[in-house]
């Protein structure tokens, strides 16, 4: 991975970026936070956290969908 990152002129990648990656994308396919805690291995669901993190502009599509006065019915 190292050397093909190098030759594409990318940052390097580690596992550290498939573990966030992995939780991002699972929290976001709508996996449950304990869920992803469990695959990742975590103790406590603090440590899931950092690997998870919320897309703003989804939670606002959320919103704008299920608000009563946003004219959505």
């Amino acid at each position: 991975m190292k050397e093909e990152c190098q030759e594409l002129g990318m940052m390097q990648i580690t596992t550290h970026h498939f573990r966030h990656a992995f939780g991002y994308h699972m929290l976001r396919a709508g996996c449950a936070i304990r869920s992803i805690q469990a695959f990742l291995g975590h103790q406590r669901l603090n440590s899931t956290g950092v690997y998870t993190k919320v897309d703003k502009q989804a939670l606002r599509n959320i919103l704008d969908r299920h608000h009563p006065r946003s004219g959505h019915t």
